[in-house]
């Protein structure tokens, strides 16, 4: 049954408030999970293959995302950061054109929603394309399949629930925009404090800035990305900041910027002032510290061994 693209609009605060609602009258998730039609969704950060991704689902009692409906699909396109790939629970184990879902649900008894051309099968892929995933987008729009490489492995996020879970495939930088600090409010806070520098700059230096991070920092300027990281870990510690779609990596905030100096604004909630301080210091850590061509997209295999 193919299922013919809508896009469904963007996520408003009405929106938010609706899908929060929903959280809240089901009383069976989790502190922390988003609640739709019995299920419940987590983001967590992680790094896995596909055949990862759904042993790690396994291991919260999950499994990857089988789409059962428009209105799912919708649901998850609303909490997923637009701009990324994620896996799902499509896989085509045997024979080429068979696909299946991780749950044993019928493929043939749920609506389809490949993207344009999709899939493909790649014939550039060593081992071909064997696992579904959704398209990144530049716009809050519904979320469509491909298919990709299965032994890929990247930065993640993931979004669990007790039938379903989704795991990140990849970041992609459509937009000019460093990876997986790939937030429009902190690269224009770059912006402000130092004009004539690319956010993208930062992305993959050392061994903490851009994807994540682990190990020793390699200098001063790659301590501000690890005191980054860990800001955003203890933001989504504090009360009320520990829903979905208060997640630091796609949470909106206001602030405003003038003669390079940043503020942010008295309107944000507890998260979103919490996510605007991280990102206004580590901004500022950046201009106050040397930046070194050397450790510019460092090996984090041979240099950054936890």
């Amino acid at each position: 049954m193919e299922h013919q693209y809508q896009p469904f609009g963007p996520l408003d605060e009405s929106s938010v408030f609706r899908r929060n609602s929903e959280a809240a009258q089901t009383g069976s998730c989790r502190e922390g999970w988003a609640s739709f039609q019995g299920s419940c969704y987590w983001l967590s950060s992680t790094t896995a293959t596909w055949k990862k991704a759904e042993e790690t689902c396994r291991s919260h009692g999950a499994h990857l995302l089988v789409v059962n409906s428009a209105e799912e699909l919708d649901f998850i396109s609303q909490i997923v950061v637009v701009i990324f790939h994620y896996w799902i629970g499509l896989v085509e184990p045997h024979q080429e054109g068979e696909w299946t879902w991780v749950d044993g649900t019928d493929f043939s008894s749920t609506p389809t929603f490949w993207a344009e051309g999709q899939p493909d099968n790649w014939d550039f892929r060593e081992n071909g394309e064997d696992c579904g995933q959704l398209h990144a987008s530049v716009k809050r729009i519904r979320k469509l399949w491909n298919d990709a490489d299965c032994n890929l492995s990247y930065s993640s996020f993931v979004v669990m629930d007790f039938k379903a879970c989704l795991l990140l495939l990849t970041v992609c930088v459509v937009t000019g925009v460093p990876a997986p600090k790939a937030l429009w409010d902190f690269a224009e806070m770059i912006r402000c404090v130092q004009p004539d520098v690319s956010p993208l700059r930062y992305n993959n230096y050392g061994c903490w800035c851009g994807r994540g991070g682990s190990g020793t920092p390699v200098d001063d300027l790659d301590k501000c990305c690890e005191g980054h990281d860990k800001c955003y870990q203890s933001s989504r510690k504090a009360p009320g900041c520990t829903s979905p779609l208060k997640n630091p990596y796609i949470l909106d905030y206001d602030f405003s910027c003038q003669n390079h100096q940043i503020t942010c604004s008295g309107s944000n909630d507890k998260c979103e002032a919490a996510v605007c301080r991280c990102d206004q210091t580590a901004v500022n850590c950046f201009a106050n510290n040397t930046y070194n061509p050397q450790n510019k997209d460092l090996d984090r295999d041979v240099h950054c061994v936890p």
